[in-house]
């Protein structure tokens, strides 16, 4: 029988919070690893598929492999222009004042009071929020950006009308567990390096552990550092376990040769 896991508090909002954020992906590192990994499938597309098709050889070039190859470019560049469209964007929050910054363009400063209404779409096919302001004027906030959940607790605290907006506590949601993914999965990297590669197949655990967490109380935004633990403990043992596999698969291999 599934679970239905109700709300026992509801969300209340911060008051008083006080931080910059930016985007989860803007870091360097992030933008060459996806740039450089799109050049690769280019090429890849371009002889195993591009090229066969003007051949004439329609099945070799329409193949699954190539298929396949083709939607992890689309995909990786999709990530990348993300990725720059957003790198320089800068949200900085004072109490009831926002500032949105973007390079090249004057910071924008607004209070809570100034806000008309919250909008939850795509802008350029990035998902995130508007928040529309009594001038006119409108500025999205993307999905990746870090700790996100200041500016919608903020909302939430000074104005109760925007927070009852249809989609703000699954939004809320949704943004909280990636921020979590994200955060730990910073972290967490630096210290075990390519060990943390296995952690990516438990994610969707970790995921899930978050959301539950929200829908019984959803002013619990503090990560679990006791469950990452335990997760980061499975992890080592998952690495130990295929590296053994591993080893055994080649002593056989050799052994039958």
């Amino acid at each position: 029988m599934e679970k239905i896991y109700i709300s026992q508090t509801e969300l209340q909002g911060r008051n008083g919070l006080s931080r910059s954020l930016s985007c989860r992906f803007a870091e360097t590192p992030f933008l060459y690893f996806f740039s450089a990994l799109s050049f690769i499938l280019s090429f890849l597309v371009f002889m195993n598929m591009i090229m066969p098709f003007f051949s004439g050889h329609f099945k070799i070039a329409f193949s699954a492999g190539n298929i396949f190859q083709f939607f992890l470019l689309t995909l990786t560049s999709y990530i990348s222009w993300v990725l720059k469209k957003t790198a320089n964007l800068r949200v900085h929050i004072h109490g009831e004042r926002l500032i949105y910054e973007l390079k090249e363009k004057d910071a924008v400063s607004f209070t809570v009071e100034d806000i008309k209404s919250i909008q939850f779409k795509h802008h350029q096919w990035v998902f995130g929020f508007f928040l529309v302001l009594k001038s006119g004027a409108s500025y999205h906030f993307p999905m990746h950006l870090e700790r996100l959940d200041y500016v919608l607790d903020t909302l939430s605290f000074h104005r109760k009308d925007l927070s009852r907006t249809a989609g703000f506590s699954k939004f809320r949601e949704k943004v909280v567990v990636l921020d979590h993914m994200l955060a730990h999965n910073r972290s967490y990297l630096s210290r075990a390096h390519i060990k943390s590669l296995s952690f990516y197949f438990i994610y969707p655990f970790y995921a899930s552990h978050t959301w539950k967490r929200l829908k019984v109380d959803p002013n619990k935004v503090q990560r679990d550092t006791s469950y990452e633990k335990k997760m980061e403990t499975l992890c080592h043992k998952v690495n130990i376990g295929i590296s053994l596999s591993m080893l055994a698969i080649v002593v056989l291999w050799r052994m039958h040769i």
